[in-house]
C-alpha cells in the first residue's frame, strides 16, 4: 500500500509574523486517511523551508542539523512501522505514531511525560538547595511563581516543548507589563527559566536535546550605577558621635563592611575563631570559597569594642540595618545628590536622590572596592580579598574611581588654589 509522510507547519490561529512560533506537525496519509501528529517542535515562518518541509539552517542558528536530523529519524521510523503493520495486514493508527515520537524524543525509548513542569520544578530547586544560599532558592520559587501566573493569565501551558524564544518574549511582556518589573528584574527570572531548562535537558532526560531554543534567552543585566562613599564621608561616619546607641551600632557595623569588603551575610555569620593572628578567614557564603583579609587599625578597633560581648560584631536584621542608614545618613548629612537608573522596556529612567537614600549594607562592600582602588591596593589583591574576579563587574569599580580621581584632580589643579599655594 502506498503512503506519504510530510511535515508542515500548523498556521491556524497565528498571525504571518516570521517571529512567531508555529507548531510543527507529521502527517501520514495512506489509503485516503490522514493521521495528523504533532511533533512536540516549532519554528517560525522564516526558519521553516516549505520546499525541503525542514527547518532552514541559515535562519534556525542553533540545533538546525539536529533538528533535521530527528525529523528524518521521525520519517523512516513512522514508514517502518507503518510497512510492518500492513505486511501483517493491520491498520496503522494514531497511537502507533505517537509511540515513535515517544521513542524519538527519548534516548532509552522512555517517555518521561510523567514527570510534570511543577514536579520538575521541585526537584530542580532540592537538588540546587545543597549548594545554594536561601536567597537564591527563594528567586527559584519566586520564578516558579510568576511562570504560573503567566500561564494562567495568558493561557500558556507549562510544558517543556512549549519553552521556546516566543515564550521567553511573552513572558518578558508580560512580567514588564502586568507586573511592573524593571529590564534586570525580569532578567534574573528569565536567567532562572534558562537554568532549569539546562537541568532539564543536560542533568535529566526531561526536556528533548533537540528543543534548545532557551539557549537563547537574554538574560544580560543594564549596568546599574556604583555608589560609594569617600574616604572623607566614611571618616566622618565613623567618628561621628551618636546619642542614640543603636545607630552607634549600626554604623560599627557599616563601617567593618567598608573597612573590609565583607557582605553583610559573611559579617553575620563571623564567629570569633574566624579572627585570628589579625587576619579574618572567612569562608564566603554566596561563593563557597576561603579568603583570608587582613585586619587593620579601624577594624581591629571596631571589633575591640565589643570583645566582651558573645558575637564579634552587633549583627541585627539586614532590613533594620538598612532602615537604620537611611536615618543615619540624613542625620549626619550625607545630601549629595546621586543619580539613579532604572529601566522599563527600552526607556531608562533617571532619578537623583540624596546619597543618605541609597545608603545600605552592600554600599559598604562598593566603599571598600572603591576606595581600595584609589588608595592603589591592586585589583588582584582586592579579587584575593573577594572582590568580583569577573572583569565586567570589576570594570564599573574602576571606572568609577577614575571618574573620583578626575574630579580630585580638577578641584585640586585650579588658579586659585596654586595662588594660594605661592
Amino acid at each position: 500500500m502506498a503512503y506519504s509522510i510530510n511535515f508542515y507547519l500548523d498556521k491556524k490561529g497565528q498571525t504571518t509574523s516570521n517571529k512567531d512560533q508555529h507548531q510543527i506537525f507529521m502527517y501520514l496519509r495512506f489509503d485516503g486517511r490522514t493521521i495528523k501528529t504533532y511533533v512536540e517542535r516549532k519554528c517560525s515562518l522564516k526558519e521553516w523551508d516549505s520546499k525541503s518541509q525542514r527547518v532552514n539552517s541559515r535562519y534556525y542558528k542553533e540545533g538546525a542539523r539536529e533538528l533535521n536530523d530527528y525529523f528524518d529519524k521521525l520519517e523512516s521510523k513512522t514508514g517502518k512501522v507503518f510497512e510492518a503493520n500492513n505486511n501483517q495486514g493491520i491498520v496503522t493508527s494514531k497511537e502507533d505514531v505517537l509511540k515513535v515520537i515517544d521513542e524519538c524524543n527519548n534516548r532509552n525509548g522512555v517517555r518521561n511525560a510523567h514527570v510534570s513542569f511543577d514536579e520538575a520544578f521541585a526537584e530542580f530547586i532540592a537538588s540546587k538547595a545543597v549548594s545554594f544560599t536561601e536567597p537564591t532558592l527563594k528567586t527559584y520559587r519566586t520564578t516558579l511563581k510568576h511562570l504560573k501566573a503567566f500561564s494562567e493569565k495568558k493561557r500558556v501551558a507549562l510544558r517543556f516543548e512549549n519553552i521556546t524564544l516566543h515564550f521567553e518574549e511573552r513572558f518578558r511582556s508580560y512580567l514588564y507589563v502586568n507586573c511592573g518589573m524593571t529590564n534586570n528584574t525580569i532578567a534574573k527570572y528569565v536567567k532562572t527559566l534558562k537554568t532549569f531548562m539546562r537541568f532539564c535537558t543536560e542533568d535529566r532526560s526531561y526536556n528533548s536535546p533537540l528543543n534548545v531554543q532557551y539557549r537563547k534567552f537574554d538574560t544580560t543585566e543594564k549596568d546599574t550605577e556604583v555608589y560609594a562613599l569617600s574616604i572623607r564621608e566614611l571618616l566622618h561616619l565613623y567618628n561621628f558621635s551618636f546619642e542614640n546607641p543603636h545607630y552607634a551600632k549600626v554604623r560599627d557595623v557599616f563601617c567593618f563592611l567598608c573597612f573590609t569588603g565583607l557582605r553583610f551575610s559573611d559579617a553575620e555569620n563571623l564567629k570569633r575563631a574566624d579572627i585570628r593572628n589579625g587576619n579574618m578567614y572567612i569562608l564566603v557564603k554566596k561563593t563557597k570559597q576561603y579568603i583570608v583579609i587582613p585586619l587593620t587599625e579601624y577594624t581591629t578597633a571596631i571589633l575591640k569594642k565589643y570583645e566582651h560581648c558573645e558575637r564579634p560584631l552587633p549583627i541585627i536584621s539586614n532590613q533594620k540595618t538598612n532602615e537604620a542608614l537611611h536615618e543615619i545618613g540624613e542625620l549626619i548629612g550625607l545630601n549629595e545628590l546621586v543619580k539613579t537608573v532604572t529601566y522599563s522596556g527600552t526607556e531608562a529612567i533617571e532619578t537623583y536622590v540624596p546619597k543618605f537614600k541609597v545608603l545600605t549594607s552592600h554600599l559598604g562592600r562598593k566603599t571598600f572596592i572603591t576606595n581600595s582602588l584609589l588608595l592603589g591596593i591592586p585589583e588582584k589583591v582586592l579579587q584575593a580579598m573577594g572582590a568580583p574576579k569577573h572583569q565586567n563587574v570589576f570594570r564599573k569599580y574602576i571606572s568609577f574611581a577614575d571618574a573620583h580621581k578626575e574630579k580630585a584632580m580638577a578641584n585640586a589643579w585650579t588658579a586659585e588654589k596654586l595662588a594660594e599655594a605661592l
